[in-house]
């Protein structure tokens, strides 16, 4: 599709990678706007709603760093069996998470668009990183795209379509780190969430894997973190 017209919809969880892919990407297109998608996954009366409440605090206080202009759009996808499941067994990980979030993302721009109205491109994203699981590798998120195109495209074209990008795909989590440095975006970096308990005083834990895994992309990065407890 030719034409300058392009809108982004980036999967914001308040974390450091999604927060800076939202940068990145706005920085890339200069879309017509950027459309911040938060998949609430919120269960009320288990462990992962005190996370989850963190995460939406978060999301918000990086798009008014950024001084993104579009509200932030909430999705409910309750992911009550992961609640009942981490209940049972503490490290357990939200295994195939980004299929249902990119699915609901990918419904969410189509019928979006059709109501703004809007005819040009439509490019979803996330901050997608080597570091994590298989459904963040760059092959997934090229079968995905392939999927969008085949499965929802024919329905909203020839005046939109949607695509997929995965900016950090091949990126580990301390080159992330690295780039917004170089950005320019340190209070960015420490308004991110990355724990995954949330504790009371709104400092990390340092303890769980979310922390590890920052605590590591940071020291490797050679920048400074104070967000932790300990």
């Amino acid at each position: 599709m030719s034409g300058p017209n392009k809108a982004i919809y980036v999967l914001l969880s308040g974390g450091v990678d999604s927060s800076v892919a939202f940068h990145y990407m706005s920085k890339k297109h200069s879309p017509i706007y950027a459309v911040p998608i938060f998949v609430d996954r919120r269960t009320p009366g288990y462990s992962t709603q005190r996370a989850y409440d963190r995460e939406l605090e978060a999301s918000k206080a990086v798009l008014d760093q950024l001084k993104n202009t579009e509200p932030i759009s909430q999705l409910q996808i309750p992911m009550k069996w992961y609640g009942v499941a981490k209940e049972k067994m503490k490290d357990i990980l939200p295994y195939g998470r980004n299929s249902l979030l990119l699915s609901a993302a990918a419904s969410f721009a189509a019928i979006d668009m059709r109501l703004r109205d809007f005819r040009g491109e439509g490019i979803i994203s996330g901050g997608f990183t080597k570091d994590d699981g298989a459904d963040c590798s760059t092959e997934f998120l090229r079968y995905f795209r392939e999927a969008v195109v085949s499965g929802l495209n024919p329905d909203i074209l020839p005046e939109r379509r949607l695509t997929l990008e995965g900016p950090f795909s091949e990126w580990t989590k301390s080159e992330i780190v690295r780039y917004a440095g170089n950005e320019n975006l340190d209070q960015l970096l420490l308004m991110a969430w990355s724990c995954y308990e949330a504790l009371p005083n709104g400092l990390h834990c340092g303890k769980c894997s979310g922390c590890i895994k920052r605590k590591a992309a940071f020291k490797k990065a050679g920048i400074k973190d104070v967000t932790y407890a300990n």
